[in-house]
């Protein structure tokens, strides 16, 4: 093991223990867990540009996206929406959401 993979390590499992134990997997458990963390806030976004830029390597962007690690600010908005529409289902028993017009 490198240093870089050791501190790679190091980090994912810090954020991987605040979000699942502390905050579950979603996008806003990630910001949660580092809203009071400023080193842990610049390692995620870090972990985005790499990912943007392809420099990520698949299986930590794979161990990222597991703990429930959104790419682009598009990818979390429809995320947010999904969960927005599955309570609507859960509330109302289906999907037609009226639109209007």
């Amino acid at each position: 093991w490198s240093r870089n993979e050791a501190d790679w390590e190091s980090k994912f499992h810090e954020l991987r223990e605040l979000v699942v134990t502390a905050h579950g997997r979603t996008d806003e458990a990630i910001d949660a867990a580092c809203s009071d963390n400023l080193a842990l806030y610049r390692w995620i976004c870090s972990q985005r540009t790499q990912h943007r830029t392809g420099r990520l390597p698949i299986e930590r962007a794979r161990l990222l996206e597991e703990i429930g690690v959104r790419w682009t600010s598009t990818e979390i908005s429809w995320h947010a929406w999904l969960e927005t529409l599955r309570g609507f289902k859960e509330r109302f028993g289906h999907c037609n959401v009226a639109v209007p017009p």
